[in-house]
């Protein structure tokens, strides 16, 4: 029983496998071609541009090459057309994989509008030979079977070269040898057209196998041309000009942080994340397009920005619509500005996912070192670009007019706030834009072009910033730009200051952080808040110190544009900070002021005074609950007065409830200071002190009153009116 179960087994075993190769033998293979690595070559003796691509092979079952064609649509204009008569164009082919040896004639012509190849066996076989010895195998996985190269005669076109399937399936074009070495059809043709040639561009190529190839042999970036991405990715780290730009449906075009890309024509994208644009600490990737983006094969861009972590910055999302989960994931703290609603609302939905589509919206982001260690935000979708526009209102609330909005640059690039691509309806001509590293806003007014040290008008990409609506109770506030305005920065918000004449610029410096105020002498200003010459000053971090000054109508301004108001002009300069601080304010371009303009900085809290013109440095220490009330700014200007500014004097102005007296003798000697009523009555009286400003404050009801100031050169009087 044991030796005939034995003899039975060896029976089976037997079987299946003589039965299992003639289940194989019997199957009907199925051959796939493909086109690969397309590339543009340049023949340095010639001066002939070439396009190269690799036609690529694969059988579901291994089986011997007899016979092969395949034949391709192309493009007239591209390569011109063969015929008996007038051989205008050319093609050649090459061996490479299956058809590398010495096995096999091949040979390609361009006829009407097609490309033809075929190849067929150098030798006959015979029975007993050895297949291996005439014929390649084609197997399973994709293998190059020839290149073919195209003399190119026209490179501002595509190639369209794809597959002309009517010829290649007819069944006596594909031939295969079996095992037997019998002839056989294969009886079924696929064509994988998933990475076409059919809409590749002819100047400038991308594919995995040559990385870029460009017309003329030498791939030069500051020539723009078009260009394709054929498959893979492909990174860009420096500048590149483009006319136009096709990424395939297999292809990626990474632009690295700082990578600076113009497209001057057309920017097609056919694949999902096809454009990705990076961002790090130092740099973001900038794009700007000629305005014709399009999207097939649901092709997106992706957009990154860097935020630094435990920081608020302003961000403006740049594709026209996104989720919350890439704000989500990285446990973004994000808000945006509901001016109707005067609050600041959140943009995560707790119910699920919310769309964010509103374009120019402006949005802060934080985030928290604790939560994330990623704090790079990437949005996906489809790029801005073009005409955009966002309308702003100013509604009346519980504290009055409103009107403040948070938009930003909606852009894959910045944008030059000077440019004519602006176009502003009923709003203030100036942006605020918050600094996380002094803690304060930057300001820049269009109009007279007066901005913060230290800002520009190149708003970074993706940036936002504060606008605000002029007109209380309007809806018609609009801001619109376009394309014109875009260009590339490496900076964030930084540039070299252009400066006014009599323009005081004050600098605040306290716990690590900064603000600046300014104050700017023009005769066409007002002492009220006017959008064209003023800013207001919007407060930062708590912990950052905050300087400004108050207008006549008490508007809080971080530019003061005013006239000469005579001899004396007193401007408020408030000050305030949420935390215990020794601070220094610091006085520049005094330059711009003429000789013998005498500028006094009043500490009402310490009584301390300083001559900025002499010492433009001025310490002091605070407190949070320090008064913002606490200095005054004294600007002498005696050209506007009745003396020479060479000859002695004593000049006398009140301020609030105080009276000034600026003595200028001509001698050494001290004097008197009376107060009067108007009927005569003395209600004040002290010493004149030798000082170049001296302050008194009589503590008496309000009303005019006159000031006598006696010195052993001069009697001087003056009416006043105290608070």
């Amino acid at each position: 029983m044991v030796s005939h179960w034995k003899e039975f087994l060896l029976i089976i075993l037997l079987l299946l496998t003589f039965g299992s190769g003639e289940i194989v033998s019997a199957q009907s293979p199925q051959l796939s071609f493909r086109v690969s690595d397309p590339k543009i070559g340049y023949n340095i003796a010639s001066g002939i541009d070439s396009l190269e691509f690799n036609i690529e092979v694969k059988s579901t079952i291994p089986e011997y090459a007899d016979f092969m064609q395949a034949n391709f649509y192309y493009t007239i204009l591209a390569f011109g057309h063969q015929s008996p008569i007038t051989p205008v164009g050319a093609v050649s082919v090459y061996g490479v994989g299956i058809t590398s040896g010495p096995k096999y004639n091949f040979n390609a012509n361009l006829n009407s509008n097609h490309i033809n190849f075929y190849l067929e066996p150098m030798h006959t076989w015979n029975s007993g030979d050895n297949l291996a010895t005439f014929y390649e195998l084609v197997g399973t996985n994709w293998t190059p079977l020839v290149k073919l190269r195209l003399k190119i005669l026209v490179n501002s076109t595509i190639a369209g070269i794809n597959f002309y399937p009517n010829f290649m399936t007819l069944p006596i074009n594909q031939l295969y040898v079996d095992n037997n070495g019998e002839g056989n059809q294969w009886p079924s043709i696929t064509l994988d057209e998933t990475k076409s040639l059919k809409q590749l561009f002819l100047q400038r190529v991308f594919s995995s196998g040559y990385s870029w190839t460009q017309s003329g042999g030498v791939v030069d970036w500051n020539t723009p041309v078009n260009t394709s991405v054929w498959d893979s990715s492909a990174t860009l780290y420096n500048s590149a000009l483009i006319s136009k730009l096709r990424i395939h449906s297999a292809g990626q075009l990474i632009l690295a942080p700082g990578a600076q890309m113009n497209c001057f024509d057309s920017v097609e994208i056919g694949n999902v994340e096809g454009l990705w644009l990076k961002s790090d600490a130092s740099y973001t990737a900038s794009l700007v397009d000629g305005g014709i983006i399009s999207y097939i094969n649901n092709g997106s861009a992706t957009v990154e920005q860097y935020l630094k972590q435990d920081q608020w910055h302003g961000y403006c999302i740049p594709v026209n619509s996104t989720n919350t989960t890439p704000f989500i994931l990285r446990q973004l703290l994000s808000k945006w500005y509901d001016e109707p609603l005067h609050k600041y609302r959140s943009i995560v939905n707790p119910a699920g996912d919310s769309i964010l589509n509103n374009r120019m919206l402006g949005y802060l982001l934080y985030s928290n070192s604790s939560l994330t260690s990623n704090s790079t935000v990437a949005v996906t979708g489809s790029l801005n670009t073009g005409n955009t526009s966002y309308s702003m209102t100013n509604h009346i609330g519980a504290a009055g007019p409103d009107g403040w909005h948070l938009i930003g640059n909606p852009y894959p690039s910045a944008i030059d706030w000077l440019s004519n691509g602006f176009s502003l309806s009923e709003v203030d001509p100036t942006i605020y834009v918050f600094h996380p590293e002094t803690g304060n806003y930057f300001f820049w007014n269009r109009h007279d072009q007066i901005h913060t040290t230290g800002a520009s008008s190149l708003i970074a990409s993706q940036q936002g910033f504060y606008m605000h609506a002029s007109v209380p109770g309007s809806l018609s506030g609009s801001i619109s730009l376009d394309n014109t305005a875009r260009l590339h920065s490496d900076q964030p918000f930084y540039k070299t200051d252009t400066l006014s004449n009599e323009q005081l610029i004050l600098t605040v410096k306290g716990n690590n952080f900064r603000d600046e105020t300014r104050i700017r002498f023009d005769s066409a200003a007002t002492v009220l808040f006017d959008p064209h010459h003023d800013a207001y000053k919007l407060d930062g971090a708590d912990e950052a110190p905050q300087l400004y000054t108050v207008l006549d109508d008490s508007t809080r301004v971080a530019l003061n544009t005013r006239p000469w108001s005579g001899f004396n002009t007193t401007i408020p300069l408030g000050f305030h900070i949420g935390v215990a601080s020794t601070d220094t304010i610091l006085a520049s371009n005094l330059e711009s002021f003429l000789s013998g303009i005498v500028i006094w900085l009043e500490d009402k809290k310490t009584g301390g005074w300083s001559d900025l013109t002499q010492w433009p440095m001025y310490v002091f220490s605070t407190l949070p609950q320090d008064s913002a009330d606490r200095f005054l700014l004294h600007f002498m200007n005696p050209y506007t007065g009745l003396y020479s500014i060479s000859a002695g004097f004593v000049q006398i102005y009140s301020y609030d409830d105080a009276v000034y007296v600026m003595n200028k003798p001509a001698g050494n000697g001290n004097g008197k200071v009376s107060i009067y009523d108007l009927v005569g009555r003395l209600v004040f009286k002290d010493k004149l002190k030798h000082a170049g400003l001296n302050k008194y404050v009589p503590g008496i009801q309000e009303g005019y009153y006159v000031v006598k100031v006696i010195t052993p050169e001069q009697t001087s009087t003056q009416k006043v009116f105290l608070k």
